[in-house]
């Protein structure tokens, strides 16, 4: 396994320094907001290169209140890393996002149920038939 991609003439780091991944980074921030329990209903990356190597990304966050969040990962110069010094990490203000968009996307419906967050019936088989479909993948 490598330890970078390449897209174009970018190279992005999968883990930084710490060893930490993009993944590692929104746990760690979303904690300090006070967020433990939450399901990521969307990701994507952004094609920016933090300081580390890793790529900016941006997270929808579902929260255990059916809420619906945007977070994008970015760098605070000020901010004191795990080797207290300046350069770490933070996100951009969160957005609330309506989830009615979202309501019968496979990756909200899966964020639904890890949340134990009620679906109706035809959300139920928008899911089913979806994991049918990439079962095994």
């Amino acid at each position: 396994m490598t330890d970078s991609i390449k897209y174009g003439e970018i190279e992005f780091a999968y883990q930084d320094k710490w060893g930490k991944t993009t993944r590692d980074i929104l746990r760690e921030l979303l904690a300090e907001q006070g967020i433990t329990e939450y399901a990521v209903s969307g990701s994507s990356t952004e094609g920016g290169k933090l300081p580390t190597g890793l790529e900016t990304t941006s997270w929808s966050v579902l929260t255990p209140d059916g809420r619906l969040w945007d977070y994008f990962l970015d760098w605070n110069p000020e901010k004191l890393n795990p080797d207290k010094e300046k350069g770490y990490y933070e996100f951009r203000e969160p957005r609330e996002e309506d989830p009615g968009g979202y309501q019968e996307t496979p990756e909200h419906l899966h964020a639904l149920r890890e949340l134990g967050l009620p679906l109706t019936e035809e959300q139920e088989r928008i899911l089913l038939e979806w994991e049918a479909e990439h079962k095994g993948r």
